[in-house]
């Protein structure tokens, strides 16, 4: 039996709807596939195909083959460095291990020199092929560095070679079997693709959004979004989200509610904007956000006016920079100060109603009982003993 026949039978015994490969180069597969993709060839034809001189075979990812998904990064990309940074950035993020099951159960070696990764799908369907990371290429190119095939997918595998691919060279299995192909829950399959979605190397595209909030590198502006996205820290702004690992100026992060994995990237740019991966916050995927976008979704339902009024209050847009607020001040608005009230004013307000405005005693310069509760972050306390004491806003 000739090594093609025996990968795909073992293909086949796991499960697998394989079929031939063409061998003209195109690592597309054989004309008439569609049925299979639906339907798995059985072994009599299977021996039909590949017990010639075929030197092409390939697997049909999706339901047909019991939920198959590929991962596959690029030659380019591992030439770059970008599989030991996806190693790194797996262990570093609570992933190690989950690394270790995908990198043991089906790998190959790429004629290009890239890596597939097979694996299956356990609790939901799999999605359709996607992209998960690029970068720019010449001449107004795009290159892709990780992509993944799903349903009805079609991708060439070991020991395919000779005229299969361009370069005449095999692709190569450097671990596990067919019948190791590992089964990961969608959420650990996401985690995985947020690992590879984190190498994107593509610049960001601008918005309106961002072209009116871009991070300024002039200190004088007088815009509270300019002097907030200059002077906050996304520690302060992505309250609740954890710090999973920083490297190369680059930081991830990991979403409220989740223990393993990241589910975004700040520092990836210039402008130091936060890139969400994951579709399972209130943010946009893929989308970048500068601080000041990021702090008026949180804050104010992506009300920018109502953004810069917050942070207006709070003392940006002066022309001097006011010390960060506190992480108190972000979440809610500033306290309010007591205004002047002039003498005459009152003394009308009383001719008119036994209820006239009084400012709280803050200074203890009276004879009066000073306030006892409810202190503000400054000190001073708004609440009186033994009165009747409210709060209007």
């Amino acid at each position: 039996m000739n090594e093609i026949l025996q990968a795909a039978l073992d293909f086949y015994d796991a499960g697998v709807s394989v079929i031939p490969a063409k061998e003209d180069g195109s690592k597309a597969p054989i004309t008439s596939w569609k049925q299979y993709q639906v339907t798995m060839a059985d072994r009599e034809q299977i021996a039909s195909w590949f017990s010639g001189s075929a030197t092409g075979i390939g697997v049909i990812t999706g339901a047909v083959s019991g939920n198959l998904e590929m991962l596959e990064m690029e030659g380019r990309a591992v030439n770059s460095g970008l599989l030991d940074e996806a190693r790194e950035l797996a262990h570093n993020s609570g992933l190690g291990e989950l690394w270790e099951i995908i990198s043991n159960g089906y790998v190959e070696f790429t004629p290009s020199g890239g890596l597939h990764w097979l694996y299956r799908i356990a609790d939901e369907p799999v999605p359709g092929n996607t992209k998960l990371a690029r970068r720019p290429g010449e001449n107004d190119t795009v290159e892709v560095l990780a992509e993944t095939r799903g349903e009805g997918g079609f991708v060439v595998t070991a020991p395919s070679h000779g005229s299969t691919h361009p370069s005449g060279q095999p692709w190569v299995l450097l671990k596990g079997s067919p019948a190791l192909i590992p089964m990961l829950s969608m959420e650990e399959r996401n985690a995985i693709h947020d690992i590879f979605k984190a190498l994107d190397r593509m610049p960001v595209k601008e918005t309106l959004v961002q072209i009116l909030n871009q991070n300024v590198q002039n200190t004088t502006s007088d815009k509270p979004g300019d002097q907030f996205n200059e002077k906050a820290q996304w520690q302060e702004i992505l309250v609740g989200w954890k710090i999973v690992y920083s490297a190369n100026g680059v930081t991830y992060w990991r979403r409220p509610g989740k223990d393993i994995g990241i589910s975004a990237t700040t520092g990836r740019n210039d402008g130091d904007n936060l890139f969400v991966f994951t579709t399972s916050t209130s943010f946009e995927a893929e989308k970048p956000y500068s601080k000041f976008a990021a702090f008026a979704h949180l804050n104010h339902g992506g009300d920018f006016s109502a953004a810069a009024k917050a942070l207006r209050s709070m003392g940006f847009g002066s022309n001097s920079l006011p010390s960060i607020p506190t992480l108190t001040q972000l979440a809610k608005p500033n306290l309010s100060i007591v205004p002047d009230i002039d003498a005459d004013h009152v003394e009308k307000v009383r001719e008119r109603s036994s209820w006239y405005p009084k400012p709280l005693d803050l200074t203890g310069e009276s004879e009066e009982p000073a306030p006892e509760f409810l202190a503000r972050a400054d000190g001073h306390r708004l609440f009186y003993r033994g009165k009747i004491n409210a709060l209007l806003g």
